[in-house]
């Protein structure tokens, strides 16, 4: 049932001669790596998206400047071109001549 190697020892408290406690150095160790390696991770990923958000408030920004503008002389010709449509033909003429 057992191989060579899966034997208990002699004195059946212990696996393979070891008394069950792991090497303390080696535990840390892999803790150690295992943390700085999750950290890192986190860091990096945390990093990531600090990068686009602020990314992508430059270019809302940017964007917001330009369309103000825009908006802006868009607004006036709207306004009048409704306020021309609502004026009688003749003084209609009158104001586009002038």
């Amino acid at each position: 049932m057992y191989g060579k190697d899966d034997q208990w020892c002699e004195d059946e408290l212990s696996w393979n001669g070891s008394d069950g406690e792991l090497d303390p150095s080696s535990d840390l160790d892999r803790e150690w790596q295992r943390r700085k390696k999750q950290f890192h991770s986190i860091g990096y990923r945390n990093c990531l998206l600090a990068r686009k958000e602020a990314s992508a408030q430059e270019g809302f920004n940017v964007g917001f400047k330009e369309s103000v503008l825009v908006g802006y002389d868009w607004g006036l010709v709207r306004g009048v071109a409704g306020s021309l449509n609502c004026l009688s033909g003749e003084l209609r003429e009158k104001i586009i001549e002038s």
